[in-house]
């Protein structure tokens, strides 16, 4: 079985998605806008990254048939407070959390277990703030889960002032 590209695209009202182990295929498209979800439960290994950057999911619930949650299957869904995953099940890359860059050879990632941002690499932060050229607002990256960052590490080798961070 195959859920095809944008079947569930903009069900702003589906809460839950539950997918058995007779799912081979899902569209990396199959679940786009939907802004209420919160529980993803599924049995298959084919999820992919069709759930990546959904910020609404809270509850992600894998099934004794998954073996392996490819990278990045779940990067960008920083609201995530429930896991349930079997122990034997293999963990890809960055499934979890958030990540991006920050400027020329700067980078952040968000760690939603430990709720800590760390910024590293060996370039020069991007400026955030105001920008008094355009007179607009330029937010940091993680300003949309500003309020949940607990801890923030800077690692050796970034360049630049570290200024407004935009944590609420």
């Amino acid at each position: 079985t195959e859920i095809r590209m944008q079947t569930f695209d903009n069900c702003w009202n589906l809460t839950s998605v539950t997918i058995p182990n007779s799912v081979t295929k899902i569209n990396e498209t199959a679940f786009c806008e939907c802004r209420n979800l919160k529980t993803v439960s599924f049995n298959t290994n084919a999820i992919g990254t069709v759930f990546a950057g959904n910020a609404s999911i809270e509850e992600v619930i894998a099934g004794d048939l998954v073996t392996i949650i490819p990278d990045g299957a779940f990067l960008g869904c920083y609201n995530i407070k429930t896991i349930k995953i079997p122990e034997t099940v293999k963990i890809g890359k960055d499934v979890f959390g958030c990540k991006g860059t920050c400027g020329d050879d700067a980078y952040w990632k968000y760690d939603i277990f430990t709720k800590t941002m760390t910024i590293s690499g060996t370039g020069f932060l991007k400026h955030y703030g105001y920008d008094f050229n355009t007179q607009t607002d330029i937010k940091t990256p993680w300003a949309d889960f500003a309020d949940i960052i607990e801890s923030v590490v800077v690692e050796d080798g970034i360049d630049g002032q570290i200024g407004r961070a935009s944590c609420r």
